[in-house]
């Protein structure tokens, strides 16, 4: 039917000329590339299911469905013998098909986008990116009914929901642990820990434990069909936001391709079902209220940026790794205030900038004080910072070069010239510098050009620095950049641009590899734990790659504006 699509203009009555049925043969055919990678990319998926339920599979599933689900892959070996120990070796085997399969589903990805970037004709976009929605529709209704489950977060979201659900209980001062007779308190890991989320997300994830019940498939499928449904909101956000950029249709194409298909972010929301998907839905939001305002010249006025403020409040109100997002897009409208709209006598009037600015930055920080303040009501300042600073991503280290260090040094002690890189202290400045720097060189930027697009790269590079030394890491972060990457498009023009982008999606594969940690890494700890170098190995490998490419492209990619220089001078 989509094949038929292309051509569906032409009355098959009247006969063309050969130049005309060349023309139409050759559309026709140019949909079947795309259309293999799609059918490639769902199998990939179809045969995953049966390997998460190999590693992680679910102990009672009673769903029919996601038991045929992972028929499809049962011819896939479970033991390879890859280990002495039976548990081990099931375990590693699965590890080694997961990263096996996704790295078919990451060619496949980058096969389907070269092709459609080198072939799209403004005729075939609709019947690309219906070939796109389809591919991300199916594999991620696949990934909702798989029978398994790589991370335990949906557990803590629906035990924070259901303690002020059913206990009226604040999850931020009150543990999972209060409660140790409720219905779902085996399966969460962080039973000690207190929420880190946002009231945004608190407030969703009561409303879904209502839905959920308490089988433990009904709680999975419950919050992966909302992150799905985020996910999916999300490329339509991402196509809004290219178009209202006023990109080409290729550049929109392609965008949303990257988005829509990266296997990391598909998995991560359906499968995962991780709130971080939700945090870029406001992301995207913010960035594609900006482009209108910009095109309509209304930044300045409260019409103008009020929407993408509320917006980027609202991602981190979901998570708080979201706050850089405000304080660039203050920084933006302070810059665009100043340059555009607070000249007098053909000077720059900074009076106006900066009311602006402080009337953004009170509308931001009093909505987080009115959605923290029932939470944060009758407890002292100490109490509130304590609930914060206690957290294990606050004091701890996991899937990081602090953490491989870590353990480096509890079973071979570092010489002592090395232990200060054992200090988390230390790594905490660390990450605000890499959170802060790229803001503060990134504000030459904004007043050059504060549009939707420097925003989002401003973004986009503090979060990415901030991700490469984090001493607390998880994969499904990665979920963060990849929605504001492929809105940085085209990055012809740009070599840092270009290099972040490459950056970001290379990270977006070797992310996976961090897997190693929670499928085997724990069980090697246990059983082996003066083996610790695959920590070390992991930590090079998933980190060690993308800043390679970063560096790589920034370095030895040529302008588009060279090569066209050295080309006439030849």
């Amino acid at each position: 039917m989509l094949i038929e699509n292309v051509i569906e203009t032409v009355d098959t009555n009247i006969p063309l000329s050969p130049s005309k049925m060349l023309f139409a043969i050759r559309r026709k055919a140019s949909l079947l590339p795309v259309i293999g990678c799609t059918l490639a990319y769902i199998l990939c998926i179809l045969f995953s299911v049966a390997l998460v339920f190999n590693v992680s599979g679910l102990d009672k599933n009673e769903w029919w469905i996601s038991i045929k689900l992972a028929w499809f892959g049962k011819w896939i070996p479970s033991d390879l013998g890859l280990a002495t120990d039976a548990y081990l070796s099931r375990e590693k085997t699965g590890y080694l098909e997961l990263v096996i399969l996704l790295a078919c589903m990451f060619v496949i990805y980058g096969l389907a986008t070269l092709y459609v970037f080198l072939h799209t004709e403004y005729s075939l976009n609709k019947n690309f990116h219906r070939l796109i929605w389809l591919g991300a529709v199916i594999g991620g209704c696949i990934y909702l009914f798989t029978p398994g489950i790589l991370t335990s977060d949906i557990y803590s979201y629906a035990s924070y929901g259901r303690l002020i659900a059913f206990y009226s209980a604040n999850p931020y001062f009150v543990p999972p642990s209060a409660f140790p007779n409720d219905a779902i308190y085996n399966w969460v890991y962080w039973k000690n820990t207190v929420s880190i989320y946002g009231p945004i997300w608190t407030g969703i994830s009561v409303l879904l434990s209502f839905v959920s019940g308490t089988g433990q498939m009904g709680v999975i499928f419950t919050f992966r069909v909302f992150a799905l449904a985020a996910h999916l909101l999300n490329i339509a956000l991402v196509t809004a936001t290219l178009r209202s950029m006023q990109r080409t249709a290729r550049i929109v194409t392609v965008g949303t391709l990257l988005y829509a298909w990266n296997p990391l972010v598909l998995t991560e929301s359906s499968l995962g079902a991780h709130n971080d998907v939700f945090m870029v839905t406001f992301l995207l939001l913010g960035l594609l209220f900006c482009a209108q305002a910009e095109v309509n010249a209304t930044l300045a006025r409260p019409r103008g940026y009020i929407p993408p403020l509320l917006a980027f409040t609202s991602a981190t109100l979901i998570k708080f790794s979201a706050a850089p997002a405000i304080a660039v897009f203050i920084i933006a409208l302070f810059c665009y205030t100043a340059r555009f709209t607070g000249r007098q006598n053909g000077r720059l009037s900074w009076r106006p900038a900066v009311v602006t600015g402080a009337i953004a930055s009170c509308i931001s920080v009093g909505v987080i004080a009115v959605l923290y303040g029932p939470f944060w009501f009758g407890h002292s300042l100490a109490d509130v910072t304590n609930s914060f600073a206690t957290l294990p991503s606050a004091v701890d280290s996991f899937n990081s070069l602090l953490s491989a260090l870590s353990y480096l040094h509890a079973t071979h002690s570092l010489p002592a010239e090395l232990f200060f890189l054992l200090d988390r202290k230390l790594w905490n400045v660390i990450t605000i510098l890499a959170l802060g720097l790229p803001i503060v060189v990134g504000s030459i930027y904004l007043w050059r050009a504060p549009t939707a697009r420097t925003i989002a790269l401003v973004t986009l590079a503090s979060l990415s620095a901030f991700l490469a030394v984090t001493p607390w890491f998880f994969a499904w972060y990665l979920t963060w950049v990849v929605g504001l990457a492929v809105v940085c498009l085209p990055v012809t023009s740009s070599r840092f641009g270009r290099a972040l982008v490459a950056f970001v999606l290379t990270f977006s594969a070797t992310a996976f590899l961090t897997y190693y940690s929670t499928l085997v890494g724990w069980i090697l700890l246990k059983m082996h734990p003066a083996v610790v170098s695959w920590a070390l190995s992991v930590a090079l490998e998933a980190f060690g790659v993308p800043l390679l490419m970063f560096f790589v492209v920034l370095r030895f990619w040529p302008d588009k504006k060279k090569v066209k220089a050295v080309a006439q001078r030849s």
